[in-house]
């Protein structure tokens, strides 16, 4: 809240005073607090590259657990008493 009061050209001194008398009026800043926690809280719900990442190695993790066990168990139908 601060920075947007400096961008409009007030000092810092009067953005603080500004700032700390809106947030110390429950009714005033009630709503732009709920507001913000709301705007935080959803933020995270989009795909960040993390969870693409962990996805994308559990899949491929997975995948290859999948064939490795097909693989070996063709693997010993083909060979049953070794190679």
């Amino acid at each position: 809240l601060v920075a947007k009061y400096l961008q409009l050209g007030r000092s810092q001194e009067y953005a603080e005073r500004e700032v700390d008398e809106f947030l110390s009026d429950r009714e005033r800043s009630e709503k732009y607090l709920e507001m913000r926690a709301y705007a935080k809280g959803s933020a995270g719900s989009g795909f960040s590259t993390e969870l693409v990442v962990q996805l994308g190695l559990a899949f491929f993790l997975g995948l290859g657990g999948n064939v490795a066990v097909k693989y070996w168990a063709a693997y010993r139908s083909a060979f049953p008493d070794g190679p």
